[in-house]
């Protein structure tokens, strides 16, 4: 093989890495850097492979809740307790994730609302969640739901997504495993079109000789 030819080739198989890295891709927020009891506040938000979640309200950790442990969890019983996902204004979908209602006294399902924000607003309204009364496994409680979202949901990107919970009077609800897609980041998009325009110039510089 001509070293031309094996040149372009060798371009080709980087330009091939280059578009796997700048695929989206996913990831899964487990809230295991939060500090037990941390409130999830306007003032302290937390922070997870480089998105941010901030309470409007306050949820806060419960190394105990979740699964795997720890979820957070709602302050307030009884109110409407928000949070707010964001990714540094970079585009993200919200695939999956776990809520429990998280109390031995829970009797009635708990309503929870979500909506996007940016890119292609959405909005899932109330919708009820019931896994009470809980169980647990040693001391890790262990009734979630797995919430999957729609794919015409789970499709539009945006730029923040805030969640909604009411748990009832005295009880609590829990959240974990906020399962992300997050687009290709600007930098990866540029180096993989300069790439292939360079992967061009050669080949029509190679095989014009």
């Amino acid at each position: 093989m001509h070293r031309s030819a094996k040149s372009v080739l060798a371009i080709a198989a980087l330009l091939i890495a280059a578009a796997t890295t700048a695929h989206a891709s996913t990831v899964d927020i487990d809230f295991t850097g939060v500090p037990t009891t941390q409130l999830l506040t306007t003032t302290n938000s937390y922070s997870e492979y480089g998105f941010t979640i901030s309470s409007n309200s306050q949820f806060y950790e419960n190394k105990f809740q979740g699964d795997p442990p720890p979820g957070i969890n709602t302050a307030t019983p009884g109110s409407t307790d928000t949070f707010t996902i964001t990714d540094g204004g970079l585009l993200f979908a919200l695939d999956s994730f776990s809520i429990s209602t998280g109390s031995a006294t829970d009797t009635n399902p708990d309503p929870y609302a979500i909506s996007g924000t940016g890119g292609t607003p959405f909005s899932i309204g109330t919708t009820n969640v019931y896994t009470g009364p809980y169980t647990t496994s040693g001391s890790t409680i262990t009734d979630y739901s797995t919430i999957t979202l729609p794919s015409a949901d789970s499709a539009d990107f945006v730029t923040s997504i805030t969640f909604a919970i009411t748990p009832q009077a005295g009880t609590y609800a829990y959240v974990d495993n906020l399962t992300m897609t997050t687009t290709p980041e600007p930098s990866s998009l540029l180096l993989l079109g300069t790439g292939l325009i360079g992967l061009g110039a050669i080949a029509r510089r190679r095989f014009a000789l």
